[in-house]
C-alpha cells in the first residue's frame, strides 16, 4: 500500500526542490532527487539505507531519534535543526519538518532544508557580538573632551570611576587638578605643540586618582579646529600604563645591575644577526674590554683587529666550526693599548630547520687574572714537586742511615742478654732494649707519616692467605705479649680463606693496631679475629686493656694524641700510630671503627675484600692457627750475611753466633760470590742496598747457583715506593730495619723459595735500585 501511494505521488514529489524523504523503522524507503543531491548521493543510492548513514556519530543519531520520537508522541509534527553528514563526510546544518505518514503510523515523512550557510552566518554574528561585548566590558580607557583652557565638556564612566568623581562634579571643571604638580608644566607645554598640521599629541604623565594614589597614564590628545584653523576642542583618550612604567623601571634597574655585574666580573656580552653579519650589538663592558669607542655596536673588522695576531687563525677557525654546529668556546689573547689580555668567548648559535644560521648570542670574559693564577699555580706545583722529590730523597737517605746503627744497637742488646749478666746489668740492658725499641717505633712512625703525607704510598692489591697473615702477626707480637704475661689468641672463620688487598699496607695497619693493644694492656688477653661480612672480611683486634673514654674516641685518630700516657712514656710511642693507621685504612679503601669501655678494654675493626675467585677453605684447628712457624734455627747451621755497614754486620754476626750458628759475613755481594761455597749456606741474610750489585740480584744469583731451595731474608731501610715495590714483586721475605731479632729468626725459619710462584723464582733482570 505504501509503495503504491509513493508511486502515485512520485512524479509530484520529484518536482519539489525541497528534499523529501520517507522512512520506516529508521530506514529510507524513498527519497526524491533533491534529497540525494543535497547529501551528494546518486539517484536512489539512499533507498534501503539506515538513516544512521546521515549522522555524524552514534551519539547524535540516538539523540535525534529520541527527540523526534518524544515530539511525535505529543504533537503532529517535529520541527528543528540538526547537523548531518554528507557522503563526502562533510557536515552541514539542516532544518527538519517531520510527521507521520497519513494512514501509515509506522512510517514518517520529512522535509529537509539546508541551513548550513545561514547557520555559519549566525555563528559568526554571535562570535562577533561576543567579542564586541568582551571589548566593551573590558574597556579601561578614560575618555574626555575639554576646551582649549582645559574645561571639561565630556567624561565617560571609566574616567569618573578612575578619579572617584561623578560626571556632574567634573563637567565645567579643568583637568589640571588631577595631574601631578611636577608634571603640570610639561603637560601644558606638550599641548601647546598641537597645531592644524600636528593635531595628535601623545603625553605620558602621572595623575592623582581617587583615594590619592599616583598612577601613570598615556593620553592620546587630538585637536579639532574650525575653518579658521582655531582650536575649538580637544578629545583625550587615556590608558593606565603604571604597570608598564614599573616594568620599564625594573628593566632599567636590571640593566644597570647587569652592567655593574658585568663590570665586576669583567664579563661582556654580544648579539649577532645573520641579516647583518658585519655588525653586532655589544654591552658597555664588552666595549671597555676591547677598548671600543661605540658602547653599543661594533664591526667584525674592529673586533678582529684586537685579537692577537698569533690567535687570529684559531679564532677564525673556531667561528667557522660554530657555523657548522660545533660548540663555540674559545680562549684567545687580545692586544689593548699595548697590553695583552686573555679572553674566554662563549656563544650559542641558532639555526633554522635547513641548518642556516639565524643569530648568535655570547659572552666575553677577561680571564687574565685566572691565567696569571694558573701560571703561578704551575710554578708553585713545580716547586712543590721539586721539594717533594727532595723530601723523598732525604727520607730515603735518613731512613737508611738512621736504621743501620739502630739495628746494630738492637742486635748488640740481644747479644748482651746472653752473657750471664747480674741483676743490675740485666735491668740496665732491659731499659736499653726498651728505649731502643721505642726509638725504632718513633722513627718508623715519623717516616711512615712523611711518606703518607707525600703521597708516596699506593695500594697494590693481591691475594693474601689469611692464615699466613695471622701466623706473621703472632710471630711478631706473641713474644711481646708473653713478656707482659698476656694471652695472645687468633681466630679465623673458615669462610675467610683468602683476602684481596695490599699485603704490606695491611701488615702495617695490623702492626699499628696490635702494637697498641700490647702497649696498653697490662693483664688479660689479646684476640685477633677474621670474620666474614658479605663479600668482605672483618678484621678485629680485641684487648682487655685500660680502655678509652667515649668522648675521646674520635680524637685518638688525630696526630700526636695520647689519651693514657700523661707521663709521655716513649715506650708507648708519640701518638702517631692510629693517625697512620687511619691513613693506611683510607689507602685500603676501608675505615677503622672503635668500641671501648674504660677499665674493660677496646676493640678496633676494619674490613677488606675477600678474594671472590676462591672457594671455602676448612679452618685449621685453634692449635694450628696459633702456632708460630718453626721453633728456632738449629745450632751448627751456616748463615751467610751480606751487609756493607761494618757495625751492623758485626752485630748480626755476634747475634747469630750466640744462637750457635756459623756466620759468614761479607761487605759486598761480589765478595760473597767470590767465596767458593757461597751457595752452600743454610740461610742467607742480605741488605738490599749494597755497593755493586744489590741484594735482589745477589739472591737471584744464589738461587741459580744453589742445588735446591734456599732460605733467605732481605733486610732494608728503604722508603722509596719504587724500590719497595721492586722488593715486593721479587717474592722474597722483606723485613724493614730495625727488625726484632726474634722476628728475624722466625722469618728465616719459615721462609723458603719453594713457596714462591714460578714467575717469582726466575732471576730478576730489573734495573737495580741504589
Amino acid at each position: 500500500m505504501l509503495q503504491t501511494l509513493i508511486g502515485q505521488s512520485a512524479a509530484i514529489l520529484e518536482s519539489y526542490s525541497i528534499a523529501l524523504v520517507v522512512t520506516k523503522e529508521r530506514h529510507i524507503v524513498w527519497a526524491n532527487r533533491a534529497m540525494h543531491a543535497m547529501f551528494g548521493y546518486e539517484r536512489d543510492e539512499l533507498i534501503g539505507q539506515s538513516t544512521r548513514i546521515l549522522f555524524v556519530d552514534q551519539e547524535s543519531y540516538d539523540a535525534f531519534g529520541r527527540e523526534v520520537h518524544a515530539r511525535l508522541e505529543t504533537d503532529d509534527a517535529y520541527n528543528g535543526s540538526f547537523p548531518l553528514k554528507r557522503k563526502d563526510s562533510s557536515v552541514g546544518w539542516y532544518e527538519f519538518n517531520i510527521s507521520h505518514l497519513a494512514g501509515h503510523p509506522e512510517s514518517t515523512v520529512g522535509a529537509i532544508v539546508d541551513r548550513t550557510e545561514s547557520h555559519h552566518t549566525r555563528r559568526l554574528l554571535e562570535e562577533s557580538e561576543a567579542r564586541f561585548r568582551m571589548v566593551v566590558e573590558d574597556q579601561t580607557e578614560v575618555i574626555s573632551r575639554f576646551l582649549p583652557d582645559g574645561t571639561f565638556v565630556f567624561v565617560n564612566d571609566v574616567y569618573c570611576r578612575l578619579f572617584g568623581k561623578t560626571r556632574e562634579q567634573l563637567i565645567g571643571q579643568r583637568w589640571h587638578p588631577v595631574v601631578h604638580p611636577d608634571d603640570l608644566a610639561m603637560v601644558e607645554a606638550r599641548l601647546r605643540t598641537m597645531s592644524p598640521d600636528h593635531r595628535l599629541v601623545f603625553i605620558e604623565n602621572r595623575v592623582v586618582v581617587g583615594g590619592g594614589a599616583l598612577r601613570w597614564m598615556q593620553f592620546a590628545n587630538r585637536g579639532f579646529y574650525d575653518a579658521a584653523s582655531q582650536l575649538k576642542e580637544i578629545q583625550s583618550v587615556g590608558r593606565d600604563i603604571t604597570r608598564l612604567k614599573e616594568i620599564e623601571n625594573g628593566l632599567r634597574e636590571s640593566e644597570a645591575q647587569l652592567q655593574r655585574a658585568q663590570a665586576v666580573g669583567r664579563i661582556g656580552s654580544f648579539q649577532m644577526d645573520a641579516n647583518d653579519k658585519d655588525v653586532f650589538k655589544i654591552t658597555q663592558e664588552t666595549a671597555r674590554l676591547f677598548d671600543l669607542d661605540d658602547k653599543h655596536v661594533a664591526t667584525v673588522d674592529v673586533w678582529f683587529a684586537r685579537i692577537h695576531p698569533e690567535d687570529r687563525d684559531k679564532a677564525e677557525a673556531a667561528w667557522c666550526a660554530a657555523l657548522q654546529g660545533e660548540p663555540y668556546d674559545l680562549v684567545y689573547r687580545i692586544v689593548v693599548r699595548g697590553q695583552i689580555r686573555w679572553i674566554r668567548a662563549l656563544a650559542e648559535l641558532e639555526f633554522d630547520r635547513q641548518g642556516q644560521w639565524l643569530n648568535a648570542v655570547g659572552t666575553v670574559q677577561d680571564i687574565s687574572d685566572l691565567k696569571q693564577a694558573e701560571a703561578a699555580q704551575v710554578k708553585a706545583q713545580q716547586h712543590a714537586e721539586h721539594a717533594n722529590r727532595a723530601k723523598t730523597r732525604f727520607l730515603a737517605a735518613a731512613s737508611h742511615d738512621l736504621r743501620q746503627p739502630l739495628q746494630a744497637i738492637l742486635l748488640l742488646i740481644e747479644v748482651l742478654k746472653a752473657h750471664g749478666l747480674n741483676e743490675k746489668q740485666q735491668e740496665i740492658v732491659q731499659q736499653l732494649s726498651r728505649s731502643s725499641r721505642a726509638l725504632g717505633d718513633i722513627l718508623n712512625q715519623l717516616l711512615d707519616m712523611s711518606k703518607l703525607e707525600a703521597g708516596a704510598i699506593q695500594a697494590d692489591p693481591e691475594t693474601i692467605c689469611s692464615q699466613d697473615l695471622l701466623v706473621m702477626i703472632k710471630a711478631e707480637f706473641a713474644p711481646l705479649a708473653a713478656a707482659n704475661q698476656l694471652r695472645f689468641d687468633l681466630f679465623r672463620s673458615r669462610r675467610c680463606p683468602l683476602l684481596y688487598t695490599d699485603r704490606q699496607l695491611l701488615m702495617n695497619l695490623m702492626r699499628n693496631l696490635v702494637g697498641n693493644a700490647v702497649k696498653f694492656t697490662e693483664r688479660g688477653r689479646i684476640l685477633i679475629a677474621i670474620r666474614p661480612r658479605g663479600n668482605r672480611a672483618l678484621i678485629q683486634v680485641w684487648d682487655t686493656g685500660i680502655g678509652i673514654p667515649r668522648q675521646a674516641l674520635n680524637a685518638i685518630f688525630d696526630e700526636y694524641v695520647q689519651i693514657n700516657n700523661p707521663e709521655r712514656d716513649r715506650a708507648k710511642g708519640v701518638g702517631l700510630g692510629l693517625s697512620i693507621g687511619k691513613r693506611l685504612a683510607k689507602l685500603l679503601d676501608t675505615e677503622i671503627h672503635c668500641r671501648s669501655e674504660l677499665d674493660r678494654g677496646s676493640m678496633f675493626e676494619f674490613s677488606v675484600p675477600l678474594d671472590a675467585s676462591c672457594g671455602i677453605e676448612l679452618a685449621p684447628s685453634t692449635a694450628e692457627t696459633g702456632a708460630v712457624a718453626g721453633s728456632g734455627l738449629s745450632p751448627g747451621k751456616r748463615v751467610l750475611i751480606v751487609e756493607d755497614d761494618p757495625d751492623l754486620g758485626k752485630a748480626l754476626k755476634l747475634a747469630f753466633e750466640m744462637q750457635g750458628l756459623q756466620v759468614l759475613l761479607f761487605r759486598s755481594a761480589e765478595a760473597a760470590q767470590a767465596s767458593p761455597t757461597f751457595y752452600a749456606a743454610d740461610y742467607y741474610l742480605c741488605d738490599y742496598r749494597l755497593p755493586g750489585i744489590d741484594g735482589l740480584q745477589f739472591l737471584d744469583a744464589v738461587r741459580q747457583a744453589a742445588p735446591g731451595p734456599i732460605r733467605a731474608v732481605l733486610l732494608t731501610g728503604e722508603t722509596t715506593s719504587e724500590n719497595l715495590a721492586r722488593m715486593k714483586e721479587s717474592g722474597w721475605p722483606v723485613l724493614g730495619k730495625p727488625v726484632k731479632f726474634d722476628s728475624l729468626l722466625s722469618t728465616l725459619e719459615a721462609c723458603s723459595d719453594e713457596s714462591l710462584p714460578e714467575t717469582k723464582r726466575r732471576p730478576s733482570t730489573a734495573k737495580r735500585g741504589r
